[in-house]
């Protein structure tokens, strides 16, 4: 635990780190159950900075009350005899983004003019519908909003905000024939869990605690079946029998860790149905059809019970990689030539095996690596072995994960997008792919091309041309 440091007050009318709003109320989130007595408004702040849990609070100037609050709650009201006071930098019930903008959705006609963030995000929960704001710390300029829109972009100047009700207990899908009440059974930083009401809950982990002889870990149940509940400590490896909602936030994790951020709320949204809506499909933080969320969602199942189980999910999670990485919008990979390059998805392949790999589930790893190894695709020509004779090649001469992450960096970089946008224009031809490829790796990997895909003269042209147009893309 560390010490609070105090800011002292300069006089009976301000408090150092905390914003007054004269003629306000905060109602409710009262974090006692009674008010205390104080001289004066700058004593009420001292009371709310040293009481912990406190984030805001009101006083009466007449009374001399002080209710020490838990947060703004829905913003407040005009009220006379009441003085409220707020950090800066929190707001009751909204999720804050630093360095970020969302574009449109505006719901007055301009901006408005306010003192600071939290006072932005009073504004936005004051005035209906809103349900997000950006603001300005600059130009005290505060923009209602009402959604989150594509989701925004990272921009200097900014700092967001959107309501955290956007994260339900529950979630009715609308896409494609999908259509049941998903429930929540796993939230946390870096993952929202959702099932159907067909998928198993006992899978979700239930803990329990040694407390006998020498013991005392915190054990995680890894399998439930009719003969067995299995747990294991955070030692045991998880590869043969991996837990859902600990599998997939390491790995968005990894993946956050490498490849950028992925919109606001840059969570992974994972739902997982069984006996229905065979294989999978992802959705982006930009796109409406899932309500702006990062999503994949699994059919069919069953789930996490043997090496492999995880393989679907990890091979969504790459769709949002290839169509959200570094801020950007689409995937010029993806999709069978002359659309594409890797169709839907070959690239997959490698990024599997390095997320096993990277989060030390060696087991799964070399499973995957042995069976695409072995697979063959037409194209872009018959018995083209697309793992073995190009993606695993390239991937050891690039230093592994570093080629991946290069790759999407250079391609977020460099490729065409459309003016004013994150949205690629177009997709790639396989000059071009070889081009970044050879960039990401540091080397020249037209001969493995060639091994891999063999080399026509169109490629060779557009090999040529892609070294001109994207110059700026080296390799020895």
């Amino acid at each position: 635990m560390t010490s609070q440091t105090i800011c002292p007050p300069i006089s009976g009318d301000t408090c150092g780190g905390f914003i007054r709003k004269d003629d306000w109320d905060i109602s409710g989130n009262d974090l006692l159950s009674s008010p205390v007595q104080v001289t004066d408004y700058a004593s009420c702040c001292t009371k709310c900075q040293t009481t912990s849990g406190c984030k805001a609070f009101a006083y009466s100037p007449t009374t001399k009350d002080c209710w020490p609050k838990t947060s703004t709650g829905d913003g407040g009201k005009p009220e006379g005899n009441r003085i409220s006071g707020y950090s800066s930098n929190m707001c009751g019930g909204f999720i804050r983004k630093d360095d970020w903008d969302i574009p449109g959705n505006d719901l007055l006609p301009s901006s408005v003019q306010v003192s600071d963030y939290a006072g932005c995000c009073i504004k936005c929960q004051t005035t209906s519908g809103c349900k997000a704001f950006a603001y300005s710390p600059s130009t005290k300029e505060c923009w209602l909003k009402t959604g989150t829109g594509n989701g925004g972009f990272s921009r200097s100047d900014r700092i967001s905000g959107f309501d955290g009700e956007i994260v339900g207990a529950t979630w009715q899908e609308h896409w494609f024939e999908h259509n049941q009440l998903l429930t929540r059974v796993y939230y946390g930083d870096d993952l929202a869990l959702y099932y159907d009401d067909d998928v198993a809950r006992e899978i979700v982990g239930a803990t329990w605690q040694e407390h006998w002889f020498e013991h005392n870990q915190l054990l995680t149940r890894v399998y439930y079946g009719d003969d067995l509940a299995l747990y294991y400590d955070d030692d045991v490896a998880r590869s043969t029998v991996p837990y859902i909602s600990k599998y997939l936030s390491d790995a968005w994790r990894y993946v956050k860790r490498n490849y950028g951020s992925f919109g606001p709320d840059e969570r992974l949204y994972a739902i997982f149905h069984t006996g229905r809506y065979g294989g999978g499909h992802p959705s982006y933080y930009y796109s409406a059809s899932h309500d702006f969320k990062n999503v994949i969602d699994q059919g069919a199942g069953p789930w996490f019970e043997q090496l492999g189980s995880m393989d679907i999910p990890t091979h969504e999670i790459f769709h949002i990689v290839e169509m959200a990485s570094f801020n950007t919008q689409g995937s010029p990979g993806f999709g069978n030539p002359p659309n594409g390059i890797w169709g839907d998805s070959k690239m997959a392949e490698i990024f599997g095996y390095d997320v096993y790999k990277g989060l030390g589930l060696t087991d799964e790893a070399e499973r995957a690596k042995s069976l695409s190894m072995a697979n063959s695709d037409n194209f872009p020509r018959p018995n083209t072995y697309w793992f073995r004779d190009w993606l695993y090649p390239w991937y050891i001469q690039g230093q592994e994960t570093n080629v991946l992450v290069n790759y999407f960096k250079l391609v977020a970089q460099y490729f065409p997008k459309y003016t004013g946008t994150n949205q690629y224009t177009r997709s790639m031809n396989w000059g071009e792919f070889i081009h970044f490829s050879s960039g990401a790796a540091g080397i020249n990997m037209k001969n493995q091309a060639t091994i891999a895909f063999g080399w026509t003269s169109e490629m060779d042209n557009q090999f040529n041309k892609a070294r001109s147009d994207f110059a700026a893309i080296t390799y020895t």
